[in-house]
This record gives structure tokens, sequence and C-alpha cells, in this order.
């Protein structure tokens, strides 16, 4: 099965899990983990990071409806890959046999992700004393009665990072990237949000709205599948996808440019002065 024509393509792994595999010429190395949310949008973090930093490599490894434990072995055997930025994208799945029993309520499943989450960081730092761990927010279910306010596993992903001696950090950029702000500042997950200066003359977008949200308000594809990546265009995707890359980018020390509205004159869609081509070069963006 390949994914961008031929660039992208998903392989075997020993673990439950499906795996993206992006081989460019040199570090940086960036390794990501998730579950459904992060297999919706591997494509497209994987073909942006690759605009921004060609002389890198990029690993997705993700699966719907797994939580940080069912990647502990799978972070051990990585450390061969030497990664630089680690990112960690886990929404609160509590189904798989590792927590399973450990997830009776919210309460006992906060109480887990926490112990996970401090665990995998021990286990990706005893094996990568240089790499920079990042927990990203993931956005709460778009269902009405609306919920104002942060996942609640912010939280315990924040104070994992802040607990822990070094290199580890906390981003809600990709959660904020699918909420709106209350009158009292506070965000709200909505199923559509105004369109992006892109998206204007795309036929998804109606009265100045489009989807961001799958029919089970949860998820980003217009159409969620079981497997990797949308089956057509998703805004969703596009806005979780461009936060996670702008804060691997940012991790990295890149102060890198997204353009706003892409098009066949200017196809580029995002350049950081370490990947910009020298003057006079025509630089061709990959497909999407």
């Amino acid at each position: 099965m390949l994914l961008l024509g031929a660039l992208y393509a998903v392989v075997p792994s020993s673990s439950p899990a499906a795996v993206l595999t992006h081989q460019l010429i040199r570090d940086p190395v960036v390794v990501v983990y998730g579950d459904s949310l992060m297999s919706e949008s591997q494509s497209w973090v994987v073909s942006m990071l690759d605009e921004a930093h060609p002389a890198g490599r990029v690993i997705v490894r993700s699966f719907p409806g797994t939580a940080p434990c069912d990647w502990f072995d799978t972070m051990r055997r990585d450390a061969v890959l030497r990664p630089d930025v680690i990112v960690l994208e886990f929404a609160g799945n509590g189904g798989t046999r590792c927590i399973a029993q450990r997830a009776g309520s919210e309460a006992a499943l906060l109480r887990a992700y926490r112990a996970d989450a401090t665990r995998a960081v021990k286990i990706l730092q005893r094996a990568n004393t240089h790499a920079e761990i990042v927990f990203v927010a993931t956005p709460r279910r778009a269902t009405p009665p609306l919920i104002s306010g942060s996942n609640p596993l912010d939280a315990v992903y924040r104070s994992v990072a802040a607990a822990s001696s070094r290199k580890v950090t906390f981003s809600a950029a990709p959660e904020r990237a699918l909420a709106s702000n209350d009158r009292a500042g506070r965000l709200v997950f909505r199923p559509t949000l105004p369109c992006l200066p892109g998206e204007r003359q795309r036929s998804e977008c109606v009265d100045g709205q489009i989807l961001v949200r799958s029919a089970d308000r949860m998820h980003l594809c217009a159409a969620f599948g079981a497997g990797v990546g949308c089956a057509g265009y998703a805004s969703g995707v596009v806005r979780f996808g461009n936060a996670v890359t702008s804060v691997v980018l940012k991790t990295l020390g890149e102060d890198c440019t997204f353009n706003p509205d892409p098009s066949p004159l200017n196809p580029v869609r995002v350049v950081c002065p370490s990947s910009a081509p020298a003057p006079g070069a025509v630089r061709t963006a990959r497909p999407a």
C-alpha cells in the first residue's frame, strides 16, 4: 500500500501497529507515536516535515485505539534510530490490553495515563539521552452540549513534562488548532470552523465554514476509517497536522514560514531558513 505516490509506504512491524517510514538523506530524525488522530494525519505531517527539512528522517508509529503503554517495547527498539525529536500524541484510549483493567473511570484512566506517560519518558530518555520529547494535546469531542475547556489529559501531560528532569515539553497547539474560544476565552470544540485562506474556493467551504471533525465528532477525516490517512481532503487533518509540524520544527529550533494559501504558482507549503532553496533555484512541493 503506497501513500503520496511512491514516497511513503506502510511497512510490517512486530508491534500491532501501522508504521509510516520516510527515509531521507540524514538528520534530523523525528519519531512520532500516536493513535487514530495521528493515523489520519501522518501523511500530511511527514510531507510537511519533508518540505521543511528535506535532510531528515521521519518515522510515524501509530494505530487507532492505542495508548502509550502499547508502544513501550517499540520505544525500546527505536533507540537504534537515535531520534532528535520524539512526539507523543495520545487522546485517551483505554480499551487495549495494557490499560483496560486500569481504566474503569475517567479518574482511573487519567491516573493510568499519568503513570504510563511517566514510564514512556523514562524509557525514551534511557535510550535517547539527547532527544527532545514533546507531548502534544488533542482536541475534545465536538458533540453537543459543547464543553468548554481543554482536554483533561493536558494537565496530565503538562505535569509529567514539568516533573521530568530535562528535555521534555508539552504543547497545546494541536488541540487549539481544532478549537475556537468562548467569551471567557475558554476552548470550545465545534464540528466546523471558519475556512482557512486556502480553503475558501473549495466545495467543502460552505458559508465560510468547513467541517473539521468526522461524523463521530472525534476524528478528523470526513469519513473515518481504520486505515492510514483520509480518503479525501480533510481540513481537520490540515490544521492538526500543521500544528504538529510546527511543534516539531520549533523543537528543532527552526524559524519556519507556513504558506496559508498554496497554489499552482506557489505550491510550497512551508519553508525553513535551513532548507530554503538557493537564489534562482526552482523548488517543487511534494504531493499532498
